[in-house]
């Protein structure tokens, strides 16, 4: 098939399949890890067990879906890293709230 590859961000990459006539494998040169995953254009993800390690360092998918389509690699944990920012920004908002309060309460 003809493969390109589009960068969103660095968690984040869309793949654009056309003509795959016959099953293969997705090759992403990025260092292995399991929390990168793949899922197609309708939200379904790929088979994790179709996740592989190749030439001792890189991550793969074996593809057996034909046609034209879009896949979508994500690295899964920029999920957790998302949740953390924004239970910290919570967190502080709260601080700073408690802190404005006392000092208005303090000063009456």
């Amino acid at each position: 098939p003809n493969i390109t590859f589009v960068q969103n961000t660095p968690t984040r990459v869309t793949v654009h399949v056309h003509n795959a006539t016959t099953p293969y494998y997705l090759v992403f040169r990025e260092t292995y890890d399991p929390h990168w995953a793949a899922f197609y254009s309708n939200g379904t993800e790929i088979n994790p067990s179709y996740h592989i390690a190749v030439n001792g360092f890189a991550n793969a998918w074996y593809m057996n879906k034909t046609g034209s389509y879009t896949v979508t690699l994500y690295y899964t944990l920029q999920t957790y890293a998302w949740i953390a920012w924004a239970v910290s920004f919570i967190a502080l908002g709260v601080t700073v709230a408690i802190g404005v309060y006392g000092w208005m309460e303090h000063d009456k």
